[in-house]
């Protein structure tokens, strides 16, 4: 039968990951939804959750997927990947999401954290909810083995300024992590016995902060019941 019109542009939009919800008001029944997965045109991922047969499931998908069951946010190294300030997908997925963590039987890893971000901190980007740069740059850089290098790239191209950080690290105080992201921010302010024009930004090299992982996308053939 084949999906066509709003159908077919959302799921375009969207990697292939279409929600219940959204099916439903682009004019789809519960009836049609049952129809699409008993021939095999879409696969049922979770509750309320399905991806189209017919589009290739890429990593996007997969981090779409895990998001949406969550019902929560990508956030440090996957929210970095996300907003391309990272190469290469780490693993685990990163996901924070304000109710208990679902219990997935999916063959990706992923770490769920039951987190309530400032509204701030989270925006949209291509339909899917992910921390906002400034505090994706702080988490990711305290994540990744050369954080310093990290941080050095994103406040040289002005994705990120001081202001930004300074604002992420006070609307996330508490938060696990955010003492050593406080401590990387601080190595750019001046010091008493150091005069401000030599507070600057090291140029590092780019393979410094590069991810090699890749994640198995085997996900493709689930089927969940």
């Amino acid at each position: 039968m084949g999906d066509f019109g709003k159908i077919a542009q959302i799921l375009a939009e969207n990697d292939g990951i279409i929600t219940t919800q959204q099916a439903l008001g682009a004019g789809l029944t519960h009836d049609h939804l049952r129809g699409r997965v008993d021939r095999g045109e879409w696969l049922r991922l979770f509750r309320s959750l399905y991806r189209s047969a017919s589009h290739e499931f890429t990593e996007a998908a997969m981090v779409r997927a895990v998001v949406l069951a969550h019902h929560g946010c990508a956030d440090s190294a996957t929210a970095a990947w996300w907003h391309g300030m990272l190469d290469d997908l780490p693993s685990p997925l990163t996901v924070s999401c304000e109710a208990k963590p679902p219990p997935l039987d999916w063959p990706v890893s992923v770490r769920a954290v039951r987190r309530k971000y400032q509204p701030g901190s989270v925006v949209e980007v291509r339909g899917l909810p992910v921390t906002a740069k400034p505090l994706t740059a702080l988490m990711a850089a305290v994540e990744l083995d050369d954080g310093t290098a990290y941080l050095d790239r994103w406040l040289q191209t002005g994705a990120v300024d001081l202001a930004d950080l300074q604002r992420a690290l006070d609307d996330n105080a508490g938060m696990r992590g955010i003492v050593e992201a406080r401590r990387l921010v601080n190595r750019y302010r001046p010091s008493p016995c150091r005069s401000p024009s030599a507070s600057h930004v090291v140029s590092t090299d780019a393979s410094a902060f590069g991810l090699g992982s890749r994640l198995d996308l085997s996900l493709r053939s689930i089927r969940v019941a």
